[in-house]
């Protein structure tokens, strides 16, 4: 029983017309793979920039929400004609949920680093905020405790940086976009500043 092992020219051509189809339905596949990653990023930030729309519309409706960049905390407590503290409070954790979700989104790359680096000049200025700093790292403070760890500490490093009085306001920035980078691992971000 002798078996013919030689290989005809339609065989060949079958088995590389079989291959063929395989490497294009996996390069296509592939292609599609990223086309949709693209564009779930892009959906990721359009739904965090129109989120972000509803921040400032709130202090639109309710231009009180604004006195936290006037007063302290306890100042506002007292205060005739503002506004309840969980009021404000609820505004802050409007932001900071959106800060939370553009850091996580960054550091999972689905928010590109340079738009990032636009988010951060935000977190910059909430923590310019003494009522802000009262809120995250005051005595009583609890608003932390909502948040993911590393998100945490960004927030609670940029209480410090902008509540160093030492420092104008240059050099709490550029302190504060040099640590946000380190923490996420961007040198864009980092140097952010330098960009504009």
């Amino acid at each position: 029983m002798k078996m013919d092992m030689t290989i005809t020219l339609l065989e060949i051509l079958t088995f590389a017309g079989i291959l063929i189809t395989i490497v294009i339905f996996a390069l296509t596949y592939v292609s599609s793979k990223r086309q949709d990653r693209k564009l779930a990023h892009r959906q990721i930030y359009q739904r965090l920039e129109l989120a972000s729309i509803g921040v400032f519309q709130n202090e639109i409706d309710h231009p009180q929400l604004a006195d936290i960049g006037l007063h302290s905390r306890n100042e506002l407590k007292s205060k005739a004609g503002s506004l309840p503290l969980n009021a404000y409070d609820a505004y802050l954790y409007q932001q900071l949920n959106l800060f939370e979700m553009a850091y996580s989104f960054c550091r999972e790359d689905l928010m590109p680093q340079e738009v990032f680096g636009s988010w951060v000049i935000w977190f910059g200025d909430l923590c310019a905020l003494p009522y802000f700093r009262d809120f995250w790292i005051g005595k009583d403070a609890v608003a932390p405790l909502n948040y993911v760890p590393g998100f945490r500490k960004v927030m609670t490093v940029g209480c410090e940086i902008y509540g160093d009085e030492s420092l104008s306001l240059q050099e709490k920035r550029d302190r504060f976009f040099k640590f946000v980078g380190q923490q996420i691992d961007s040198r864009v971000v980092s140097e952010w500043l330098k960009t504009i």
